[in-house]
């Protein structure tokens, strides 16, 4: 028996495959482009990251107009 049977055996159980399916599933990467300026000036304002602040600013959108 290998030293590295179980974490083999560890990464194969369930819930580890269920934990790789559900983060594959709940999000999806899209490639928007966005001006520098606007860039520049959330990194300036936000403390937070610039993907952080988009989806913030989409979702209060989404909520305004009844989407979400």
């Amino acid at each position: 028996m290998g030293k590295f049977d179980n974490i083999k055996k560890i990464k194969e159980s369930a819930s580890m495959k269920e934990q790789k399916k559900d983060s594959k599933k709940d999000k999806k990467k899209k490639i928007i482009t966005i001006p520098v300026e606007w860039e520049n000036r959330i990194k300036e304002n936000y403390p937070g990251t610039v993907s952080s602040y988009i989806l913030m600013a989409i979702q209060e959108k989404m909520k305004r107009e009844g989407i979400i």
